[in-house]
């Protein structure tokens, strides 16, 4: 995450690092109660030997989403693309532990004969990760343009956040049932949110804010049809067998 120096002003002056906050906070509430609770008290089970690596690279990336609009707002630009070097390389690390993880969860879960999560929620794992890679390789490419380069690496992290709010229902509020339906759509409040509030700030709406946000909305209604097809239930039995 690298890129020249801003010009927001008003209310856009620290938004960005507000909405690095959110989506920190987001993931530290809806992971509490499944990883950070039972981590601290020892009774923590890692179903994969790379989550411990795919927190720490995602933790990373999303401290990495508050520290760097703030020193750019603070002049601190050569700090700032010393640690998108850095940033470059935590955004592989959250791909490739994200990818490992789900691969091994799947193979359990197909001993089990559990479909659903040894072959579906995989799909949508893994387009997530897919969703989050476009983005964030696209603002790289594009980091000598500021205002696309944030906007994308904001869109880009989004998708991540869809696993928070699946916790948030089965483990703060309590709704099981609906874990899947709360990730989708908060997912799409955060986006439609993040849309106004660029509206606003911006007097228009900008490129990347409206055909991204459009783009990523279409990619996460109708990719999931694929996920029913028999290429991919043979895809996923074969993952699962590796």
């Amino acid at each position: 995450m690298t890129h020249k120096l801003s010009n927001d002003t008003g209310s856009h002056k620290f938004g960005f690092t507000i909405w690095g906050v959110v989506c920190l906070l987001i993931s530290l509430v809806g992971f509490w109660p499944s990883y950070v609770a039972p981590l601290t008290t020892g009774t923590y089970r890692s179903p994969s030997p790379m989550m411990p690596w795919h927190v720490i690279s995602t933790t990373l990336w999303l401290v990495l989403m508050v520290s760097q609009p703030w020193l750019i707002q603070l002049h601190r630009v050569n700090l700032h693309r010393r640690l998108g070097l850095f940033g470059a390389l935590v955004a592989a690390g959250v791909v490739f532990t994200g990818v490992v993880v789900q691969l091994d969860v799947m193979g359990s879960y197909a001993v089990k004969g559990d479909t659903a999560n040894a072959v579906f929620i995989p799909f949508i794992r893994f387009t997530l990760l897919l969703g989050y890679a476009v983005c964030v390789t696209w603002a790289i490419a594009l980091r000598q343009r500021p205002d696309w380069h944030k906007r994308l690496i904001l869109l880009g992290t989004f998708p991540l956040l869809q696993s928070s709010f699946d916790r948030l229902a089965a483990n703060v509020f309590g709704l099981t049932e609906m874990r899947g339906l709360m990730a989708g759509v908060g997912h799409l409040v955060l986006m439609i949110l993040f849309l106004v509030w660029d509206r606003r700030g911006q007097g228009h709406f900008h490129p990347v804010t409206k055909w991204g946000t459009l783009l990523i909305f279409l990619f996460y209604l109708f990719s999931p049809a694929i996920a029913g097809t028999d290429w991919w239930r043979e895809l996923a039995a074969s993952l699962a067998k590796r």
